[in-house]
């Protein structure tokens, strides 16, 4: 339902719809790596699209820090990795890209 509001360009419903979502899938299958719902991504893109990059960037450190603490130290680099990218991707992308 989201994804419909995104492309009927009602980006606020659509994130709050992601967002719905969100805590339904938590509650029902709880925080780990495994149950991440893939709409934690789509929530990501909707506020990288509004120019909600603040907004984004915490939520892909709460993403990286679920991840860490569920895959454990021997992934840490790889997530580190992943975070030193999204990162530089969202401060670029506030510099105007």
């Amino acid at each position: 339902m989201g994804k419909l509001y995104h492309d009927w360009g009602r980006p606020n419903e659509a994130e709050a719809v992601y967002r719905r979502g969100i805590e339904i899938e938590m509650k029902v299958m709880g925080r780990s790596i495994r149950s991440l719902p893939p709409s934690l991504n789509a929530l990501v893109n909707q506020y990288r699209e509004q120019g909600k990059l603040d907004e984004a960037e915490t939520l892909i450190r709460e993403i990286v820090r679920v991840q860490e603490s569920v895959m454990g130290a021997q992934f840490t680099p790889m997530v580190r990795a992943m975070l030193t990218w999204r990162m530089s991707w969202s401060s670029w992308a506030k510099r105007g890209g």
